[in-house]
């Protein structure tokens, strides 16, 4: 009689590292363990297992249920938006270095302008399929401003890898990831659209000229 006859087999199936980086990023958009594994038929022992293996840190149950919190007030919006490299995508990450906020305890991505520049913030909205409102408030010393807040794990995660992170004005370099075609579109997000630039002989080679808007009659 051969032994283990008695003793249970435990198939080992093979994950792959497809599936790996998937339940990762399932379980950094804000899933949980079981959530996280789920479309895969992985349970959540194996998925601790996964994120453990990899480095990711295993939330506690006040962390989860904050998240909760925070995910049942969340509106839609292109999670996956600054994942792949575009003029426009360019143009906003410029944008949030010089007019963004990112709170260093919050999963937030914060812009405010005047209320007359609300427009712009109208057309970002638009670009992330964002269906939240812009805000519109007075300030205690009666300024009008706009702003546009996302809450949204993904963007912060995301945009730390572009060098816009928490206090950015005292750590921020230029974004190395981002591929030099889309290098003149940061810099107009960057200064604004008010400026002229020029891009020469392949080098980044700035002419800026401010431009006198018309004034409409």
């Amino acid at each position: 009689m051969q032994q283990g006859n008695n003793k249970k087999k435990k198939l080992k199936t093979k994950v792959t590292q497809e599936t790996i980086d998937k339940i990762i990023y399932n379980y950094n958009s804000g899933m949980g363990l079981k959530a996280s594994g789920e479309e895969f038929y992985i349970g959540p022992y194996a998925v601790r297992n996964i994120l453990t293996n990899n480095n990711i840190t295993i939330r506690t149950q006040s962390d989860s249920a904050i998240l909760s919190n925070i995910n049942r007030k969340n509106f839609f919006c292109n999670l996956d938006y600054f994942k792949s490299q575009s003029s426009n995508m360019a143009y906003i990450l410029g944008f949030l270095v010089t007019d963004g906020y990112i709170p260093l305890d919050k999963n937030e991505v914060k812009i405010t302008l005047a209320q007359k520049d609300a427009e712009l913030l109208e057309k970002i909205k638009k670009e992330l399929e964002y269906i939240g409102n812009v805000k519109y408030t007075t300030t205690n010393k009666g300024f009008d401003i706009a702003t546009l807040e996302i809450t949204c794990i993904n963007y912060k995660q995301d945009l730390a890898q572009y060098n816009i992170i928490p206090q950015k004005t005292f750590t921020f370099t230029v974004p190395e990831k981002l591929e030099k075609k889309y290098w003149i579109d940061f810099i107009r997000g960057y200064i604004g659209m008010e400026m002229v630039l020029y891009v020469l002989l392949g080098n980044l080679k700035l002419e800026l000229l401010y431009v006198k808007q018309e004034k409409k009659h």
